[in-house]
């Protein structure tokens, strides 16, 4: 059974595990990278974001390709 409670400010949605992306601080034109070794990681990284905001491609940096993310709106 469940207990109703009243008066109780809603989380700031802030808490639980850190996230593994910096979307929310990123500014239009600035973009991060991701190892492409990882597939899953690219994965993660797709799912993550919102596409009319963000881009993404698979680039070589470095003699090594990472999956890179802009901020485009």
């Amino acid at each position: 059974m469940y207990v109703i409670e009243k008066n109780i400010p809603v989380a700031d949605g802030r808490g639980g595990r850190p996230k593994l992306y910096p979307l929310r601080d990123m500014k239009v034109g600035d973009s991060f990278a991701v190892d492409v070794g990882k597939r899953s990681s690219v994965a993660s990284v797709a799912s993550a974001l919102k596409p009319k905001r963000f881009s993404t491609r698979i680039v070589e940096e470095k003699g090594k390709q990472v999956c890179r993310v802009w901020r485009v709106k």
